[in-house]
């Protein structure tokens, strides 16, 4: 069952790890100029700085790694559920759980105001949702 809580949430959880990937690769970066002794650096200290940024990266990469697998997982089940909705519901959907974007951004995207994509959205969601629980529903039974 899809859950729209949790998908949003790994959407922003997806988006801060990738950020995060990217500033400890571009500290590593700089880091690993300064072994050399081209930056003046050189030394035990920053062994260790660069150590740590190595560890931090390679934990970092394994979060996000199991983000990505859990919202993949999200939205394959997602994708099947889209075709129930309106052309507008589907584009939007799309857009706000495949895409990543949030309500502003397709908005912005597609000339709409931001609190008609937001109805659209969560009209598309409730219909989903009730559409799941009457599946779960039949198979109860």
């Amino acid at each position: 069952m899809v859950d729209f809580g949790r998908l949003r949430q790994l959407i922003r959880l997806e988006e801060r790890l990738s950020w995060a990937i990217e500033r400890e690769e571009a500290k590593a970066t700089k880091r690993t100029s300064t072994i050399g002794g081209i930056g003046g650096g050189g030394g035990r200290g920053n062994r260790s700085r660069v150590e740590e940024g190595a560890i931090e990266l390679a934990i970092l990469r394994d979060e996000h790694h199991q983000i990505e697998t859990e919202l993949e997982e999200q939205r394959r089940e997602l994708k099947p559920q889209l075709r129930a909705l309106s052309e507008v519901g589907k584009t939007f959907m799309t857009m706000r759980y495949i895409k990543g974007l949030d309500c502003k951004k397709i908005a912005i995207a597609m000339n709409y105001s931001e609190t008609h994509v937001f109805h659209v959205v969560k009209e598309s969601e409730q219909k989903i949702n009730s559409r799941q629980a009457q599946k779960e529903g039949r198979k109860r039974q």
